[in-house]
């Protein structure tokens, strides 16, 4: 017997209904809330349903281009047509992607041994054009804490034993 509640989702229902929710803007929290389920569970559905995934793909880029029409509609302001500057900057720093919304996915990291090696991995995959700028940088930054932490957990280690030897005299 299956643990666990059933699903909420329904595949003559949420796929179609994502990509309608994308034609309006929504992301992904916007698309829970409005099938009362939490955003996590829109993740899980996007792993389990493929239908569903590329429902999901194709609302972030219905939602990419609403917000670039609503960005273009409000260059100009309407009362005096005067240039919008702000929404003319924030509309040149848009590239089409929120990468808070992306999964990454580099399975080859699991077989990496040192720090060194995941590094590895993530300058390889940003050059296949796997990564963005930004997460390439942001696995980078985590790969290099991780690395430090370990740094101090070798020298803490040092220290440790250079005490022990100490009172016991050596």
């Amino acid at each position: 017997m299956a643990g666990g509640r059933p699903t909420l989702y329904d595949p003559e229902f949420h796929p179609a209904e994502c990509e309608r929710l994308g034609h309006l803007g929504y992301f992904k929290v916007e698309m829970a809330k409005a099938w009362n389920v939490d955003a996590d569970t829109v993740t899980n559905w996007c792993h389990a349903h493929p239908e569903f995934f590329s429902a999901y793909k194709r609302a972030q880029g219905f939602r990419a281009a609403w917000l670039l029409e609503q960005g273009k509609a409000g260059l100009f302001g309407s009362k005096d047509n005067t240039f919008n500057a702000v929404a003319w900057s924030m509309m040149m720093r848009y590239d089409g992607q929120n990468t808070d919304e992306r999964t990454v996915s580099l399975p080859e990291l699991k077989d990496c041994k040192t720090f060194a090696e995941m590094a590895t991995c993530v300058i390889r995959a940003f050059g296949d054009n796997r990564l963005t700028p930004k997460e390439a940088n942001t696995l980078t930054d985590i790969i290099g804490k991780g690395a430090k932490i370990e740094e101090v957990t070798e020298l803490r280690k040092m220290l440790e034993e250079i005490e022990v030897a100490r009172k016991q005299g050596r």
